[in-house]
């Protein structure tokens, strides 16, 4: 990463924590870079992935990868690599060169989440357990009363 990333990096994360203080922990970091061989080896031990993002945004189940370049920057090989991986398996990847296109991407996301959010509100009424009368957990995969554990088909 360069010093330029590193700025926009740094003005990106800034902005994010002034702005939503309610999403702080968020959005993070990923600590892709090592200072030697021997940090190297040893992060690589730990499960670094050469070529991931530089941030990853949480949001209500969601990972958004996000990737910081200059304006005239562009990804390496590794990088190109874990975002094919990524984006295979689903998740949000985006590269951004400004504060700008930061600010624009986390407005959409929020928006787009909040939508959601009220769309899966709206689906999830309480529906009561017929065994015991609590109510369901309901999840793509299962419905099932977190009292009693029945699970309803």
């Amino acid at each position: 990463m360069t010093l330029q990333e590193h700025r926009i990096q740094q003005e990106c994360f800034e902005w994010h924590w002034n702005n939503y203080p309610h999403l702080r922990g968020l959005l993070c970091y990923n600590n892709n870079n090592s200072t030697s061989s021997v940090d190297g080896a040893k992060n690589k031990r730990l499960g670094i992935i050469p070529g991931r993002s530089d941030m990853v945004f949480y949001l209500r189940r969601e990972a958004f990868m996000i990737e910081i370049k200059t304006p005239d920057g562009s990804q390496g090989k590794d990088q190109k690599a874990w975002q094919e991986l990524i984006q295979a398996n689903g998740f949000a990847y985006f590269i951004i060169r400004s504060l700008g296109e930061f600010q624009n991407l986390m407005e959409t996301i929020n928006n787009l989440s909040e939508q959601k959010q009220r769309r899966i509100d709206a689906i999830n009424e309480p529906v009561a357990c017929k065994t015991c009368g609590h109510d369901l957990s309901i999840t793509p995969a299962v419905t099932v009363c977190l009292t009693c554990g029945e699970v309803v088909e």
